[in-house]
C-alpha cells in the first residue's frame, strides 16, 4: 500500500491521505492496527472502472467538439447512465445530484 509506505518514510497521514486521494482516518486506522491489507479504502464507486472510464470518454469527446459539460451537466449524464445500466446508486432521483464533488 503506497500511502502506508509514504508515511513510513516521513510524510504525515492527512498528506499521504490527500495525495492517494483516499480518506485519513481509514489511513491513520490502518496505521494504528498494522493494517496493510490491499482491500479497498473509502466507498466503492458505483460505475465500476470500467463504465467510468467510458463516461470520461465520452465528457472528452463532448469537449473536442466544443460542447463543455457543467457540473450538472455530468452528474445529470453520470445519473442516466447509472439509471441505463440498472446501478444501484445514491443520486437524489429529484434533483438528478449526488454523485460528483469538487476534491
Amino acid at each position: 500500500m503506497r500511502a502506508i509506505a509514504a508515511v513510513q518514510i516521513g510524510k504525515g497521514a492527512n498528506s499521504a491521505a490527500r495525495i492517494f486521494n483516499i480518506p485519513s482516518r481509514i489511513l491513520r486506522c490502518r496505521l494504528h492496527n498494522n493494517d496493510q491489507s490491499k482491500k479497498a479504502m473509502g466507498p466503492t464507486g458505483i460505475f465500476g472502472e470500467a463504465n467510468e472510464l467510458k463516461l470520461v470518454a465520452h465528457i472528452k469527446a463532448l469537449q473536442k467538439t466544443g460542447l463543455v459539460a457543467t457540473r450538472d451537466d455530468i452528474r445529470s449524464l453520470a445519473f442516466d447512465s447509472a439509471t441505463k445500466l440498472k446501478l444501484k446508486h445514491r443520486f437524489n432521483l429529484e434533483k438528478k445530484k449526488g454523485w460528483m464533488r469538487l476534491v
